[in-house]
């Protein structure tokens, strides 16, 4: 479709009241993998994209003491966010969960992320534990020494 016809048709979906066409408010629920406690004082970071391989680099937020970190998505809305963990330093944070969803989905129903497998440990049972919100989306972390993060983390 040409840039004119992508255009047309987000203006006519803005005119019918379309949900792309207005802000909204997502939540990032970090939780620790081991323990199911929250995550506060984590550092993460919000891409976006629209259907192509290329991102658009987000702001750095940083969770509070509850876990959750708020974004703010301005139209037109990305067809998808990905969630970027920060990791770095001696002992850090690697993620134990797929970290990119579709928008609409996240606002529909929320989402709780997929567990890696085989990698995180007894989180996978974990998972069935939690519950998302319109909006929100729950990702699953673990904390690494640097070694172990070397010898068994994925790729």
């Amino acid at each position: 479709m040409s840039v004119k016809g992508c255009l047309a048709t987000a203006l006519l979906t803005c005119l019918a009241g379309g949900s792309h066409c207005r802000a909204e408010d997502i939540r990032i629920r970090v939780i620790d993998v081991k323990t199911g406690q929250p995550v506060g004082g984590k550092r993460i970071r919000v891409d976006s994209a629209n259907g192509n391989p290329e991102r658009r680099r987000g702001p750095v937020l940083r969770t509070g003491h509850d876990g959750v970190a708020g974004y703010h998505l301005e139209p037109p809305l990305p067809q998808s966010l990905f969630v970027v963990l920060d990791m770095g330093g001696y002992t850090s944070w690697a993620p134990c969960s797929h970290l990119d969803f579709l928008v609409s989905r996240v606002l529909q129903a929320g989402v709780v992320a997929e567990m890696f497998p085989n990698f995180c440990g007894d989180g996978k049972d974990r998972q069935r534990d939690y519950t998302a919100t319109p909006g929100e989306i729950v990702v699953f972390t673990q904390r690494y020494s640097w070694w172990k993060r070397w010898k068994d983390f994925p790729g």
